[in-house]
């Protein structure tokens, strides 16, 4: 069994998947992961331009000025010359014309019988937005292995791409295993459970952008096997929950290695999600969470969703943590590492039910908004001290810095 750290060393050191490329509409790109370097070929902003609507004006003239002309957004001002005794009134984004080097807000002047007055001092350069003072050409804009965000799609129009090169998403199966699950809209028996485990996670990947399909409920037998290997031929990422424990009837382990199937590690000295396994099937992943529904998604967040942000190509895969405080001690038992779920509020984060929920209790996930992850080397968290937590939907980073040791 694999403490916390050998398998975060195995989870961000898989091999990664041999995705092909892409071009994508600007309007249908959010959320890719960039298959290339985009440098700035347009300068940012363009051209020299007002920041607000106001006069133009050349400060070393101290006389009256009469305004004369006006120039709007999007008017081609660079054959017009300011004269000394002139201002001349101009929009937002509008081009400032030559020789005028300040922008004179409207309400910070009085206009009489064409003549301009101006109440305040104004510095050189005020109130105007240089030609490349963002980007200047040639700027590198967007790295290789970005995951396009919706102001990246912004900077991307505008350097008039339509399109831009991306990685194609893994696909991705998810099973549910268990001769007790039943598909929801259908009735289950006293004995039996409904599929509880599949919707959460489709959602939670779903959640993350990426493009995932639900295949079915594999039985406990050895009919499975087939189910499995004809899925590891159709999709990059097997989902599975369920299956991977100690009882007789988990054998996806077994059926995994019948088939010459690599498995990087299966059990981790971790509570909840002790059964969790990741394995190969020929080109295909296989990650075997475990079966009760909190263990489930506690290990989708923590584990998965972090590694196929990596396998997807991008850059930054870790989750992004937030510094909070514990609102209440901690105490943990068996040199263990644990996930515990809980509220984040103005700066403090409240364990659920004092940490102590059943690794079974669906309602416990709909009650929470964050987790927290400490390593087997801490045993207890004080009142008050500092942690790492991790919202349910998160950013990612290039720092690994989101356990608690």
């Amino acid at each position: 069994m694999l403490s916390l750290q050998e398998a975060l060393k195995i989870n961000f050191s898989l091999p990664l998947l041999d995705l092909k490329t892409e071009e994508k509409s600007i309007f249908e790109a959010y959320s890719f992961i960039l298959a290339q370097d985009i440098y700035i070929t347009r300068p940012l902003p363009a051209f020299d331009n007002s920041a607000m609507d106001g006069y133009a004006i050349n400060l070393s003239f101290n006389g009256a000025r009469k305004v004369e002309n006006t120039i709007l957004a999007g008017m081609d001002s660079s054959n017009i010359t300011l004269q000394n005794n002139q201002a001349i009134s101009i929009m937002t984004g509008a081009m400032i014309p030559k020789n005028a080097n300040a922008v004179v807000p409207f309400e910070d002047t009085e206009l009489k019988d064409g003549i301009l007055k101006i109440h305040k001092n104004f510095s050189d350069g005020a109130n105007i937005r240089k030609k490349g003072e963002e980007k200047a050409q040639g700027d590198l804009a967007l790295c290789k292995g970005k995951q396009l965000e919706f102001g990246d799609i912004g900077l991307l129009a505008s350097q008039g791409l339509d399109k831009v090169l991306v990685y194609q998403k893994p696909s991705i199966g998810v099973f549910s295993s268990g001769n007790e699950i039943k598909e929801v809209g259908t009735q289950a028996l006293n004995h039996q459970i409904y599929n509880v485990n599949a919707p959460s996670i489709i959602a939670t990947l779903k959640a993350y952008q990426h493009h995932c399909n639900y295949i079915g409920i594999l039985k406990d037998d050895f009919t499975l096997e087939r189910e499995i290997l004809e899925a590891s031929k159709q999709y990059d990422v097997i989902i599975t929950s369920g299956g991977v424990s100690m009882g007789n009837a988990d054998l996806l382990e077994e059926i995994l290695l019948k088939n010459q199937a690599q498995i990087f590690y299966h059990k981790i000295n971790l509570k909840p999600g002790k059964p969790i396994m990741i394995a190969k099937l020929n080109q295909c992943y296989f990650f075997c969470l475990p079966g009760n529904p909190l263990s489930a998604i506690s290990n989708l967040l923590a584990f998965i969703i972090p590694i196929l942000q990596r396998l997807s190509n991008a850059n930054d895969f870790y989750p992004s943590c937030i510094k909070a405080k514990s609102s209440m001690p901690l105490d943990f038992k068996n040199k263990r590492s644990h996930i515990i779920l809980g509220h984040y509020q103005q700066g403090f984060f409240t364990p659920y039910k004092d940490g102590r929920y059943s690794p079974g209790a669906i309602s416990t996930f709909s009650n929470c908004e964050a987790f927290a992850i400490f390593d087997e080397s801490v045993s207890n968290i004080e009142k008050d001290q500092e942690i790492h937590i991790i919202t349910y939907k998160t950013n990612f980073t290039h720092l690994m810095d989101f356990i608690n040791r």
